[in-house]
């Protein structure tokens, strides 16, 4: 009997532990910290003829979700709730990029054993293929694959030779007939690539048709490590449209 009262003791007393637990709160994980590459205005809408809602310094950082028509939506980095009306406003996607990483703290070697400096290449970046991809939608794809996670810095050139420019840092090596790739597409007509030794720097240079507005978006595929950017023709103006450049 006695033990029996017991265990209704402990019971209730373990029961009377967990209530006192405040419940956890688990936020939920979503959407890519960037940083602007330069001095960039904050859009009302997904277009630069809206209103301006506010500005970005170079390197400043935002949270970035919905990705749509080659715009992000952006957030400050402490909001916690995913809703697009809560967004600060729009920004275009070329004009934000992955932050670079900190700098480690250097650490004291003092009573350590000092190991051999490790290669510097040894964590570098492979460029493994380069594919153009032609979807039944119109829209054309340039697929990279890394042998690991990697953020490119992409920019784009207009003019009357328009291009999108595509710098990859630490590359080791990449993989043979990657030099000059024919594309053949309504918007992308070829592919061309460098790989510096001295600063084991690659650059890939995608040479669009001109006289055409584009739509560029940026997709990492991580589980088979391809970054991809995907090109779709952008829609036209209507007749009467102010025909001069607005400011991203």
């Amino acid at each position: 009997m006695n033990r029996h009262r017991k265990s209704v003791l402990f019971l209730l007393s373990f029961l009377w532990l967990i209530l006192l637990i405040p419940p956890r709160t688990l936020a939920q994980e979503w959407g890519t910290i960037l940083t602007a590459r330069s001095k960039v205005n904050i859009r009302a809408e997904r277009s630069l003829n809206t209103e301006i809602r506010g500005t970005l310094k170079a390197g400043e950082t935002v949270k970035a979700d919905f990705l749509k028509n080659g715009w992000y939506a952006v957030f400050r980095p402490e909001e916690r709730i995913r809703n697009e009306a809560r967004a600060l406003g729009y920004v275009r996607s070329l004009r934000l990029a992955a932050p670079a990483p900190l700098p480690k703290k250097a650490e004291s070697t003092e009573g350590k054993e000092i190991l051999p400096v490790k290669d510097p290449l040894s964590g570098a970046i492979v460029v493994k293929s380069i594919t153009f991809k032609k979807e039944a939608s119109g829209r054309e794809k340039v697929l990279i694959e890394f042998n690991r996670f990697n953020a490119p810095r992409i920019f784009g050139i207009d003019g009357a030779n328009p291009r999108i420019v595509i710098d990859i840092a630490n590359v080791s090596s990449a993989g043979k007939g990657l030099t000059r790739i024919r594309a053949g597409g309504k918007l992308v007509r070829q592919i061309r690539t460098a790989l510096n030794r001295t600063t084991s720097a690659m650059r890939i240079v995608i040479d669009m048709e001109p006289n055409l507005g584009y739509d560029v978006d940026q997709t990492y595929y991580k589980a088979e490590n391809i970054y991809a950017v995907e090109i779709s023709e952008a829609p036209k103006k209507p007749a009467g449209a102010n025909p001069g450049k607005a400011t991203p």
